[in-house]
């Protein structure tokens, strides 16, 4: 069940009482399009103290894909103001404004 070749006391987790021979019960769950991202899974000997079983630790490595493109948000329309430089069209400008405007 395992896809690395270690030595039996790596692979196993859990010594049965009584035969003493070693199974393999616990597993590390994975993708399987993240399959090949596991460098190693091993069971550690020695960190157990409170269980029966051991603890399966497992090298993986990450990749961490770039954020995704930003969107561009739509360009505002800007008014051309240059023409309010001049006296006469800001007065024309001015004069309309007054006039469409209800009181």
């Amino acid at each position: 069940n395992t896809g690395f070749q270690l030595a039996e006391k790596h692979m196993a987790t859990w010594m049965h009482p009584r035969s003493k021979h070693w199974h393999l019960l616990d597993y590390i769950i994975v993708r399987q399009r993240d399959r090949q991202e596991v460098n190693i899974t091993r069971a550690m000997r020695g960190s157990g103290h409170l269980s029966d079983h051991l603890l399966v630790r497992s090298h993986i490595k990450l990749r961490v894909s770039p954020a995704g493109r930003r969107q561009r948000q739509p360009r505002v329309k800007r008014l051309d103001v240059s023409a309010l430089n001049n006296s006469e069209k800001a007065a024309e400008l001015s004069d309309t404004l007054f006039s469409n405007v209800k009181p």
